[in-house]
């Protein structure tokens, strides 16, 4: 008897591994983002994103709405500092770069958005500022924030670069990259996470002056540029 439970153990052990090295070998790479033709495949292609040809493809099913009708979103607001307590971004798919204004009190941006069932909605209430992205099926942006403002950026799929942070900064991406590329000579406290994929190396700062930067990614990676 226990001859024969052990060969069932180890028997039902035997398949659970080679099912999951299946799906290892299946899956991997987890996440694959190609920069140049704006596209992002998870789990081995089971959810593609394709922002240049404007699909979205999850298993066999596939979107090719969002894509299709092009429009501009983009404006400019000065920011009161004493009314306006933070910015916030949220988007579904899409490429948004971030970079300090020329103006200190001055957000601007500039924005491709395509299909959805929706429209991108600026909107300035409960003391805060937000660029609302959401109900577009992708973006692709260039937003200049205001100094000394925090932001609060949270997407679903894409691509994010921020260059030389001037204010606290929150970033959740459910599946992408995310690049940073800190001001030389400012102190930055980081605190960056990536649940399946790589963080590189950034120098973190417990200065008292020293602006968090704080990034989630669930699937895919935060580089250093």
């Amino acid at each position: 008897m226990v001859k024969w439970l052990t060969i069932g153990f180890l028997g039902t052990l035997g398949i659970f591994a080679f099912t999951f090295l299946i799906l290892l070998w299946k899956f991997t790479p987890l996440i694959s983002v190609d920069e140049e033709n704006e596209r992002v495949t998870i789990l081995g292609g089971l959810i593609d994103v394709d922002g240049k040809a404007g699909r979205l493809q999850i298993g066999a099913d596939r979107f090719d709405g969002f894509g299709f009708e092009t429009r501009t979103f983009d404006g400019n607001r000065t920011i009161d500092r004493a009314n306006i307590r933070q910015i916030i971004v949220p988007f579904t798919h899409g490429k948004l770069e971030f970079s300090p204004s020329h103006s200190e009190n001055e957000l601007r941006w500039k924005c491709r958005v395509t299909g959805g069932n929706g429209t991108a909605i600026a909107d300035e209430s409960k003391k805060q500022f937000t660029l609302s992205l959401e109900k577009v099926g992708g973006s692709k942006c260039d937003i200049q924030l205001p100094k000394g403002v925090p932001s609060v950026i949270s997407g679903s799929n894409g691509k994010l670069e921020i260059e030389r942070p001037h204010s606290d900064m929150q970033v959740r991406l459910d599946n992408g990259k995310v690049t940073i590329a800190p001001e030389p000579n400012r102190k930055y406290r980081f605190d960056l996470s990536v649940a399946n994929g790589i963080v590189d190396d950034f120098v973190s700062s417990e200065a008292a002056d020293a602006l968090k930067i704080k990034v989630v990614v669930a699937n895919g990676y935060i580089k250093r540029n």
